[in-house]
């Protein structure tokens, strides 16, 4: 607080990056490996959850 750092902003800008590094996932393990390696306010954060799902899902149907 005494610092002048806006935590919700530096989280939200940490959620964006990490919803942009599900992108570079090209298989459900790359997934699993990506999401051990965040904090968990990132891994329970709503938007993180969605992003990741839709990205499953693509990867589900490339290997079809």
């Amino acid at each position: 607080c005494e610092q002048g750092i806006d935590v919700n902003k530096v989280h939200k800008e940490e959620i964006a990056s990490a919803i942009a590094g599900l992108a570079l996932a090209e298989t459900k393990q790359d997934l699993i490996d990506f999401k051990k390696t965040l904090p968990a306010y990132i891994v329970e954060d709503a938007s993180f959850i969605a992003a990741g799902k839709q990205r499953y899902e693509v990867i589900m149907a490339k290997a079809i």
